[in-house]
């Protein structure tokens, strides 16, 4: 939803991120006839290679426990690929007490695919960082987790080109670009900001005072 059109007219969220479960894709058919499909403009990462297809998933957490598999029909059937994993909603585990559940209970899907998901990169393996400023809890405020929601934009701008143009990433010192010993897995195709849009360092700290006057 575009930010605009968002403000205008807000609404209650039924699913957050914590709400997201990460499967693994097992098998892939893409649909010949996509002329079903959203003619929008999708504000996604890679929104020229989406398409309408069965996605068959299974859930990441029951790979050796049991045989459950999903056939979900997903516009994300043209960028995913046997072996990926993605991130979804399981419509049936969702908690709607005192919300408007028409559109859950009206939705003929189980589960609705959101964004492939790639293997964790680490801030240490990055070459750019961001800048932000210190901020100070309030008294009584609500302990959120966010070393978590931090990496989560980092990965979304990793993955968006249009939402980087609004950001500054600036080059990582030395010690926390990656190095040829680190031995972490990541999937080759994982999404990498091109160093040409990076800016040099940004030393954010406080305004020194002024000079007093002498007599």
């Amino acid at each position: 939803v575009p930010p605009a059109d968002y403000f205008k007219r807000p609404f209650q969220t039924v699913c957050e991120r914590s709400h997201l479960t990460e499967y693994m894709v097992l098998n892939v058919e893409v649909y010949d006839d996509q002329s079903a499909s959203a003619t929008f403009r999708h504000h996604l990462p890679g929104r020229g290679k989406l398409a309408v297809g069965d996605v068959e998933v299974v859930r990441v957490s029951d790979l050796g426990v049991n045989d459950d598999r999903y056939i979900v029909r997903s516009h994300l059937a043209g960028v995913l690929r046997p072996g990926n994993h993605v991130l979804g909603y399981d419509l049936r585990a969702v908690n709607i007490n005192g919300l408007d559940s028409s559109g859950v209970e009206d939705s003929m899907a189980d589960i609705m695919l959101v964004k492939r998901a790639y293997k964790s990169k680490k801030s240490k393996r990055r070459a750019w960082e961001l800048k932000r400023l210190d901020k100070t809890r309030e008294a009584g405020e609500e302990e959120i987790d966010e070393d978590a929601d931090y990496e989560a934009v980092k990965q979304d701008l990793e993955e968006d080109p249009e939402l980087r143009r609004g950001v500054n990433l600036y080059r990582a010192e030395e010690q926390a670009v990656a190095t040829a010993d680190d031995d972490e897995e990541e999937d080759e195709d994982a999404p990498e900001v091109p160093l040409a849009e990076l800016l040099e360092g940004l030393v954010l700290q406080d305004a020194a005072p002024a000079p007093m006057a002498t007599g």
